[in-house]
């Protein structure tokens, strides 16, 4: 522990989660001072942000212009409703970055015979071991949240850990091989032969039947056809195990953000904080 706030609804710490020789997260958890057991999420910060910016303690006056253009404080405003909250930085962003950007680490992660995003996902699964090793976790009630970038590898996280109970994706899940002819996108996201196989539907599918709040801004820069028939597909995958209504959406107005005000009412109703108001 580097680090200790204390706030009206919740306490934090500022971490360090060891995930493999020589290598360590750094990580803010919140606590709420509500009773235990707390669900809990992992909140999962977007490309160009941090786990600052998500904790709600932005470094710098950039990472202060982040949190407002995509609402990115979304754990602190979760800790604050009664969720104990886990906001790790990703390789290459927040105090894991050596300046040298995605592309640099990416190269250097295929030359090892790795990619950028598997090495992210197993911090990622790491940090959802040391959430699970916390006292007063409700472990049947541990999600996962993320905008953007967070939102991928959300949907990563839910995929790989049935662990996960529950899962917010904002502002990311659509039909993406549709999508990545026609516009630029950061090469972290590289997953060897992934449309040979499958597109992003289909990896959120296998978060099936837990619940999932899909998010999408309706003034976003996406389609929103290929987030529509993302949703369809999912939809009808769910169905086979008849739990299509475990799929929610949430198209708002506004752009490339983080709807918190979405994310609690669904919240509210599918993983209620007991004695406790969102």
């Amino acid at each position: 522990m580097l680090e200790e706030i204390s706030e009206e609804h919740y306490t934090g710490e500022k971490l360090l989660v060891h995930v493999q020789q020589d290598m360590w997260v750094p990580a803010w958890m919140l606590t709420p001072r509500t009773k235990t057991p707390h669900p809990a999420m992992m909140c999962l910060h977007g490309h160009g942000m941090s786990k600052d910016v998500v904790a709600g303690r932005p470094r710098s006056s950039r990472e202060k212009k982040k949190l407002q253009q995509y609402n990115g404080d979304y754990g602190r405003r979760f800790a604050e409703a009664g969720y104990a909250i886990l906001c790790p930085d990703a390789r290459g962003f927040g105090e894991r970055d050596d300046g040298e950007g995605c592309k640099q680490i990416g190269r250097n992660a295929r030359a090892f015979g790795h990619t950028l995003t598997g090495l992210r996902m197993w911090d990622h699964l790491r940090c959802l071991d040391y959430l699970f090793s916390r006292p007063g976790i409700d472990a049947e009630r541990v999600g996962v949240a993320g905008l953007s970038m967070g939102c991928e590898h959300g949907m990563y996280l839910a995929t790989l850990d049935e662990r996960v109970a529950f899962a917010i994706l904002s502002c990311c899940v659509r039909e993406w091989r549709e999508e990545v002819h026609d516009a630029l996108h950061c090469g972290c996201s590289y997953v060897p032969d992934l449309f040979r196989y499958f597109d992003w539907p289909d990896v959120t599918c296998l978060i099936a039947p837990r619940p999932v709040l899909v998010q999408q801004g309706l003034a976003d820069d996406v389609s929103m056809d290929l987030v529509e028939g993302a949703v369809s597909r999912i939809r009808n995958a769910y169905g086979l195990l008849d739990a299509a209504e475990s799929v929610v959406t949430d198209f708002f107005e506004g752009g490339h953000q983080f709807n918190f005000t979405g994310a609690a009412r669904w919240l509210a109703k599918t993983v209620p904080v007991r004695n406790h108001s969102v």
